[in-house]
């Protein structure tokens, strides 16, 4: 993805819209979204995405995965705050 473009900012922004709204539909991490929220009202929408691990590290997390059964360890919900 080129986050450096207009469309690559919106496609970004897009993510982020979807990754919340299916956070939402999840009452465990409902919190979560709310949280995004909020911290695009504070920075802007442009200023949040989501973060992805690198080539070689961790499979990202897909936001419709099924919430950790028990005894499963919760993935951790990673996203990042730039400012220009």
């Amino acid at each position: 993805m080129d986050y450096g473009s207009e469309d690559g900012a919106a496609e970004m922004v897009a993510e982020v819209e979807e990754f919340v709204s299916n956070l939402m539909m999840q009452p465990d991490r409902e919190q979560v979204a709310l949280e995004i929220g909020v911290l695009q009202s504070i920075y802007g929408n442009n200023a949040i995405h989501l973060w992805h691990p690198s080539k070689g590290g961790s499979p990202e997390r897909t936001p419709d995965r099924d919430p950790p059964s028990a005894g499963e360890k919760a993935e951790a919900i990673r996203y990042v705050i730039s400012s220009k």
